[in-house]
């Protein structure tokens, strides 16, 4: 749709009235294609049937945005309209709260290393623009909402698990019995778990965050307990939404045809 948008922005465009053809340069189509290439890729990533994609908005939006820096060539007219766009579409992005919890509970992304002004010292409209999105201060934002987050699950959690008796405030107070020292540990656990997780750096891009989940969960329970409910894959993603429409089933039955 951004592209769409933009068709009409692209320099030496004309329409021809007789037979509606679009004439263009074959050098603007060379800078297209350099344009492009990595918005493809970018939309087959956020329409993954196989990974989270919630966590990838925020980290794309940039990728986007130092795509449409202006560089003197014949496509800064075009650029300018698509981050104009962009603009009007994600300028609260950072203050989203699914955005920012997806982000942090994603591995990857948890330390929000992707915002970081100084990747953008020659990108001065990116800069500029995170800026106005109020992107340094979302990293904040996103670790109180984990806190928050955590604290419910773990109240939930040690409320559920353990009960400890109602003394009267006349008796002195009892040693410490077994329950007790069981849940004065989980409490710790609990507290240090959110803690070393923040603590600890992001790994590669390349990593499937649900799979790191699965395999770190003995080490952070309640964070893949979050993670699992913010990163799963929604009904709302395109490969669902492809299988649930008529019109997705009308479109993949000749296409399947045609592979066979």
């Amino acid at each position: 749709m951004l592209f769409h948008l933009s068709v009409a922005h692209l320099p030496e465009y004309s329409l021809v009235k007789n037979n509606h053809r679009k004439r263009i340069d074959f050098q603007v189509l060379k800078l297209l294609l350099k344009l492009l290439e990595p918005l493809e890729d970018v939309t087959r990533e956020v329409s993954s049937a196989t990974t989270a994609t919630l966590s990838l908005v925020l980290p794309v939006l940039v990728a986007i945005l130092t795509l449409l820096e202006p560089d003197s060539s014949v496509l800064d007219k075009m650029k300018t309209f698509m981050k104009t766009q962009l603009e009007k579409w994600f300028n609260k992005s950072f203050s989203n709260k699914f955005y920012l919890l997806t982000c942090i509970v994603d591995s990857r992304f948890k330390h929000f290393t992707f915002t970081d002004p100084n990747n953008f010292s020659t990108n001065g409209i990116t800069a500029s623009t995170l800026t106005d999105w109020k992107s340094v201060g979302a990293r904040k934002i996103a670790e109180q909402l984990l806190k928050d987050e955590y604290q419910t699950i773990s109240t939930t959690i040690l409320g559920t698990s353990s009960t400890t008796a109602v003394v009267p405030l006349c008796l002195p107070p009892r040693p410490l019995s077994v329950l007790d020292k069981i849940v004065t540990r989980q409490q710790t656990t609990a507290s240090s778990e959110y803690t070393n997780y923040l603590s600890e750096p992001e790994i590669t891009t390349n990593t499937c965050a649900l799979i790191w989940c699965n395999q770190n969960k003995h080490r952070y329970p309640t964070i893949a307990k979050i993670a699992r409910k913010y990163l799963c894959i929604r009904a709302t993603s395109t490969p669902l939404e492809r299988i649930f429409s008529l019109s997705g089933f009308i479109t993949i039955e000749p296409e399947n045809k045609i592979c066979v």
